[in-house]
């Protein structure tokens, strides 16, 4: 047998590679689904927390504005909830950071 010469791997021991390969694989996914969840359920409790405490907080000094101008409470009502989108636009990243830290 020289040095160059080439042996392919007999078909059976690459079968089973590819077998334990997958194995290992799922097992992997697992773990990812797991940690996925765990995060998830993190992220979804700080957000609501942190965007309702940011929210009422925003209310709060909307609430004063309008009824200083003499705005019915319908038309305050109608504005917190316009600026609802704005609030989880800003409160979204941070609660993704502090699930992060807690997890």
């Amino acid at each position: 047998m020289t040095r160059w010469e080439f042996h392919p791997p007999r078909l059976w021991d690459s079968v089973q590679h590819l077998k334990r390969g997958r194995k290992e694989a799922a097992d992997g996914v697992e773990i990812d689904r797991y940690l996925l969840s765990q995060l998830l359920a993190l992220f979804g409790f700080f957000s609501l927390v942190l965007v309702a405490i940011y929210w009422v907080n925003r209310a709060v000094g909307l609430f004063d504005q309008l009824m200083g101008d003499g705005q019915s409470a319908l038309v305050f009502l109608e504005f917190s909830a316009l600026t609802l989108p704005n609030v989880i636009k800003l409160v979204l990243p941070i609660s993704a950071f502090v699930a992060a830290l807690y997890a």
